[in-house]
């Protein structure tokens, strides 16, 4: 379940961050513009991409765990060789993988 935050402790949140609003866009692929109007309080609270952008920044500030980098870094050691082809279909399953759990919180109602 991803905290809510109202779009002022959202906005100090992804000060806090690092992260601009094209970062962030890029993240979580949408536009500039839509990560504007999240910000704004222009898009409602539970739409899909409120709450990724809610999640990436709230990740970014509390940071990653070291056990879960050294098995992400691990994981890019052993399975990437380095090419832009290969980053490009493992990002497409870590993106298929992010939507499938998605899909699993909502039918177990979470």
């Amino acid at each position: 379940m991803v905290e809510t935050l109202s779009t002022t402790e959202l906005q100090q949140a992804m000060k806090r961050s690092g992260l601009n609003q094209a970062e962030i866009a890029l993240a979580v692929g949408c536009s500039q513009g839509q990560v504007s109007k999240v910000l704004k309080g222009l898009v409602a609270e539970d739409s899909k991409i409120s709450k990724q952008i809610t999640q990436l920044i709230i990740q970014r500030r509390v940071g990653p765990s070291p056990r879960g980098k050294a098995i992400l870094d691990r994981l890019i050691s052993e399975c990437w060789d380095g090419t832009t082809q290969q980053a490009l279909a493992i990002d497409g399953l870590v993106r298929s993988a992010l939507r499938l759990s998605e899909k699993g919180v909502q039918s177990d109602g979470k």
